[in-house]
């Protein structure tokens, strides 16, 4: 069992992460994976990062599925199928440094993007979105952060603020089934991973919560704006620790 302050670090990134997706409908691995890897191993944090994607699209979506945009997101879940097993055979291999530093690179590429890409034209054809999905594919079966490829989708869509929200929880909540079978084929699904799920679960509750409350209430711009800055923060600090450790 871990030691108490590392069980309040973890329940801490947890309902960080739990505020963000159920607010805007992505972010939760995104903010979590990074600062839990700082304390746990990637094969513990990814299982427990793919069960808590799974309750937070579930109590969400009970409110706001009618808001999904099936069409793009069934086209997702099926490019991600093939993807998952790809990023679940990376997350085993024993070079973990090599894959943090990997994770790094992802979290700084998303906020650069969100924050100074350019604005590119929204896709006329279907077939991109199962590129998008096999990437999140890839990335959610490594490292439970599908979410910057769907979100790049989804900005290029265009899509309003309420359809995009519950159009990405639908999108994580597929693949998250698939996750989840393929961590717990893997043995990732071990007695200290599932006692952590099972305590963290409270703080979950108490995250969405206040999070369907903040969505309409929050200009989602300026909060999205500042999720980002702090993203890009939290993947300096990972790929300056990371580089350090493979340098020792």
């Amino acid at each position: 069992m871990l030691p108490t302050w590392q069980i309040i670090y973890v329940f801490s990134c947890l309902f960080v992460a739990g505020l963000t997706e159920s607010t805007f409908g992505f972010g939760s691995a995104l903010i979590a994976m990074p600062l839990l890897v700082l304390v746990l191993d990637l094969r513990t944090a990814s299982p427990i990062m793919a069960l808590v994607a799974v309750v937070l699209s579930v109590v969400v979506l009970a409110k706001s599925w009618r808001q999904i945009q099936f069409g793009g997101t069934w086209r997702l879940a099926l490019g991600a199928l093939p993807g998952i097993p790809l990023g679940i055979w990376l997350l085993m291999s024993p070079h973990q440094d090599v894959m943090k530093l990997v994770l790094a690179l992802i979290i700084l590429a998303f906020p650069v993007y969100r924050l100074m890409g350019p604005a590119l034209p929204a896709p006329k054809k279907e077939w991109p979105a199962y590129l998008f999905g096999f990437l999140a594919g890839v990335l959610g079966g490594a490292y439970n952060t599908s979410g910057p490829p769907v979100v790049i989708y989804a900005s290029l869509k265009r899509w309003e603020p309420g359809p995009f929200r519950a159009s990405l929880l639908a999108f994580f909540l597929a693949i998250s089934v698939f996750v989840n079978l393929g961590q717990y084929c893997s043995g990732n699904w071990t007695p200290a991973v599932l006692r952590l799920f099972a305590l963290s679960l409270p703080v979950l509750l108490v995250a969405v919560l206040i999070g369907n409350w903040l969505h309409p209430r929050i200009p989602a711009g300026k909060f999205d704006r500042a999720v980002h800055v702090i993203l890009f923060g939290i993947g300096l600090s990972l790929l300056v620790g990371t580089l350090r450790t493979m340098l020792r």
